[in-house]
């Protein structure tokens, strides 16, 4: 496991809050609006299904490119 997995696992077994995870994401441009996510990817909020799209591809994305 390379140092970014390791601490991106060990982040989330800690408990990563929205804007710490929000962070990591727009520090790998995963994500590009990262206002938008804090606003709408928390409790009692929703999110566009076409966004949660693209962020699911980005995210499988980044996650192939790790293994080249």
């Amino acid at each position: 496991m390379d140092d970014f997995s390791k601490d991106a696992e060990d982040r989330l077994y800690q408990g990563i809050n929205l804007e710490d995870a929000v962070k990591l994401l727009t520090e790998r441009n995963i994500i590009r609006s990262p206002e938008y996510w804090i606003n709408n990817a928390g409790e009692g909020t929703t999110v566009k299904g076409e966004y949660a799209a693209i962020l699911i591809k980005r995210v499988a994305e980044y996650i192939l490119s790790l293994k080249t």
